[in-house]
């Protein structure tokens, strides 16, 4: 018999089906608008007139290299690629953000700042003032003692949202740099 305190069994509310399971994760939206299906045949018609799906893929996989070589430039750091150039063989980039570590660290402890936590701290401190203040959302993940930001080419999108996303995530590091992920936010557990 189970505690009084322990927590209620977790129960699935979507009902049980013949179908398998992959189907079955997918097949209950938990709403009744019907609009995300109903625009199907607008879309491929829409993706069909502007040149087709290899179309697409070509112009989001240019966009994504253009955008690590716009900010990589804008940043004065590198882009994440492998030695057969095949990383960047798909619609995404990765950009080394302009942070050093070094400093940051040293800055940390100054405010009692676990120097393992200085890491995930600067980058949480980054991605919430993307959604506070910009409105805008970018990835920015750990790797190897630095971090990093991957852009997502989209078809809607254009170098110039690149050039714009450059600017504000840029200027993000500076702030970050300037000790303002320790001292002049919310907190240091952001996200």
């Amino acid at each position: 018999m189970p505690s009084p305190h322990s927590p209620a069994p977790r129960q699935n509310p979507v009902l049980p089906t013949a179908s398998s399971a992959f189907v079955h994760n997918f097949d209950w939206t938990g709403t009744i608008d019907p609009s995300a299906f109903l625009c199907v045949p607008a879309a491929v018609a829409f993706r069909k007139a502007i040149g087709g799906e290899q179309k697409i893929r070509d112009y989001c996989h240019t966009l994504a290299q253009r955008a690590a070589e716009i900010t990589a430039k804008k940043f004065g750091t590198e882009f994440l690629e492998n030695k057969t150039k095949t990383s960047s063989q798909c619609t995404m980039s990765n950009v080394r953000l302009p942070l050093d570590f070094v400093a940051l660290k040293k800055y940390g402890r100054e405010y009692g700042v676990k120097e393992d936590d200085v890491v995930m701290n600067v980058r949480n401190f980054i991605c919430g003032v993307l959604v506070d203040e910009f409105g805008c959302y970018a990835q920015v993940m750990p790797l190897q003692g630095n971090l990093w930001v991957r852009w997502s080419a989209q078809i809607y999108l254009e170098e110039s949202d690149f050039e714009w996303a450059g600017d504000v995530v840029k200027g993000v590091c500076e702030r970050a740099m300037k000790g303002e992920w320790v001292t002049g936010r919310k907190g240091l557990s952001r996200l």
